[in-house]
């Protein structure tokens, strides 16, 4: 069956945008968990039997993937670097090294710093104990060499809607899923904390922070103050330092004659398009003048729509969120 397209880190990870050409980019990110027309997760190969390991050897169609973008649009990802089934059979540290890459989920965010790769995997709980919910391992970007694998426990929070590295300050963010008990006194004692806690909830309030990452220690350390309850699908921040998020839509709204869909405000429904300022660790919003029902006018802030953000109802396989991306064809 004819395979869908590679998820690339889980929804987006850009480990590198290098011009390769007058009007190109090279693309790399983590291809993973790839569903199938047929309804499978994931195909595997038999290499053979492993007599160090004592094991048989699979392999699969994780691994590192690139893209070239250019004037004819954007090429199909391959895996770079490409795995030879023929040298993998041939060879027992060829084999170690391409198995590896089964290890290879950033279903909890993946991103590239400093010539690395750190994939965070969410383990599932019903499986294991609460002290071993993450995996994180480190790979070479350019070989794709498992560098270090170690268990993280539940406490650490790793859990992201996606991470990404700034160029312009070196620092390390991303989308972290926390509790209200998550989140350090600092901002729980702040008078600007919000949140929008359920009263049906029992184990308290949840959301998503931005937040910096040392993958170093991997301590995260939160800057929203507060949560936020969109359905963060995603994660990127561009060659600029600005900082994009999409959320997931629905698809079952009514659609209008120009073929979009909106909801019953008139306002395009679907995925949206945000943005998130590093400092403050808030969502850039826009004010709108508004009027309540006693007549009595109040300013509201909304997520802006005018092409620093918006609403769009197309689908998303592979998404890509840069600012300008004429800067980037140019080498900025």
């Amino acid at each position: 069956m004819k395979k869908s397209i590679v998820t690339i880190a889980t929804a987006v990870a850009i480990l590198s945008c290098m011009p390769v050409g007058a009007q190109s980019l090279k693309l790399k990110g983590i291809g993973h968990n790839n569903r199938y027309d047929d309804g499978d997760q994931m195909k595997s190969t038999y290499v053979g039997w492993n007599s160090e390991q004592s094991k048989a050897v699979f392999i699969v169609d994780n691994g590192i993937y690139a893209m070239t973008y250019d004037d004819g649009g954007l090429s199909m990802p391959t895996k770079e670097p490409a795995v030879d089934l023929a040298e993998v059979r041939a060879d027992a540290e060829k084999q170690t090294w391409a198995t590896n890459f089964n290890m290879m989920f950033g279903n909890s965010g993946a991103v590239y710093a400093d010539g690395q790769l750190v994939t965070v995997f969410s383990r599932d709980e019903s499986s294991t104990t609460d002290e071993e919910l993450f995996q994180v391992c480190k790979w070479d970007a350019t070989t794709g060499e498992l560098l270090s694998k170690e268990t993280r426990p539940k406490s650490d929070c790793l859990e992201s809607a996606g991470m990404s590295y700034n160029p312009k300050d070196g620092k390390v963010y991303g989308l972290f899923y926390l509790t209200g008990q998550d989140l350090p006194d600092e901002i729980l004692q702040d008078p600007d904390y919000f949140e929008d806690q359920d009263a049906d909830m029992t184990d308290g309030d949840a959301g998503y922070c931005l937040c910096t990452i040392d993958l170093k220690t991997m301590k995260v350390t939160p800057i929203t103050p507060g949560l936020y309850y969109y359905n963060f699908v995603t994660f990127a921040i561009n060659s600029e330092g600005r900082a994009f998020a999409l959320t997931s839509g629905g698809s079952g709204g009514y659609v209008d004659d120009d073929g979009r869909q909106r909801d019953v405000d008139g306002k395009l429904a679907g995925a949206q398009l945000c943005e998130f300022n590093l400092q403050t660790g808030l969502l850039v919003r826009n004010p709108v003048q508004k009027t309540d029902e006693e007549g009595e006018t109040y300013t509201d802030y909304e997520l802006p729509t005018d092409g620093t953000g918006g609403a769009t109802d197309k689908p998303c396989g592979v998404c890509i969120v840069v600012a300008n991306p004429k800067q980037l064809l140019n080498g900025t």
